[in-house]
């Protein structure tokens, strides 16, 4: 299984040597990538010989089939709208970019959000957030070491998950985990419309997809937060969709591929 940052590092990064010294399609009959996405970086990047089956199969998120929204659907109209954003803290995952955006937002409205980042990283962007959050006027709260049963009470508590990943030349967004997690609790995402991310956040059916642009961001934001309807719809639909990556499932149709030979 190929994913995509492993695509750019076979062609760019430390490993690229042994595609310079190796064929490394050597006795290969089928490759599997985590998503459309990685297939397609896969194919601009390396000279694929034709008679190989690049097969996509996505991944998948543990007790997908017992997804559930009655917690989220009972807070759904709560007064304070609580947005949930986890990923490493680093530049890419595009904090910096939804605090710009929430801060965009007029104050009666501003005052009530809560942002919520949940990742581990550097100290230093940590404290690049925080300064940034002041300056915005935005209500954000930074959690690190945070366990798994902490992180599924976090997801109950969120109205809105939020990731507005960046484009990188280093590193992609092959697949997108986080919104399967969220959509398992029945939370609905906006995302950026970066490397496999819409093939994960069904653009008007499980959230909205938006370009990398700071006021189309805060646009999608103010949008969810007065139209808590269109939240309700999109977790309905997130429920239904998250069911499809279990990964029984998707054991399943990789091992029938595997074995169709």
């Amino acid at each position: 299984m190929l994913h995509g940052s492993e695509v750019l590092n076979l062609k760019f990064g430390r490993a690229s040597i042994f595609s310079k010294i190796l064929n490394m399609f050597d006795g290969v009959k089928k490759i599997f990538t985590n998503s459309n996405y990685t297939k397609k970086i896969l194919l601009e990047y390396h000279q694929v010989p034709k008679d190989i089956s690049i097969i996509t199969t996505y991944l998948g998120v543990n007790e997908s089939e017992f997804a559930r929204n009655n917690v989220f659907l009972k807070n759904v109209n709560n007064e304070t709208f609580n947005i949930l954003s986890v990923g490493r803290l680093d530049e890419r995952k595009g904090f910096d970019n939804v605090i710009k955006a929430l801060g965009m937002l007029d104050n009666d409205v501003k005052q009530h959000i809560k942002f919520t980042i949940v990742g581990n990283g550097s100290l230093e962007f940590k404290g690049y957030l925080k300064t940034l959050a002041k300056e915005n006027s935005v209500d954000v709260e930074i959690k690190s070491g945070v366990s798994d049963s902490k992180l599924n009470e976090l997801y109950g508590e969120a109205n809105l998950f939020v990731l507005a990943a960046k484009s990188s030349n280093k590193k992609i967004e092959g697949f997108g985990l986080v919104f399967l997690e969220a959509a398992k609790h029945g939370v609905p995402s906006l995302a950026t419309d970066v490397g496999a991310i819409s093939e994960v956040v069904k653009n008007e059916n499980t959230g909205l997809v938006v370009k990398e642009d700071i006021s189309e961001l805060s646009q999608a934001i103010y949008r969810c937060y007065t139209h808590r309807d269109l939240l309700v719809k999109f977790s309905n639909n997130c429920v239904n969709d998250v069911a499809n990556y279990s990964w029984a499932k998707l054991a399943d149709i990789t091992f029938s591929d595997i074995n169709n030979k």
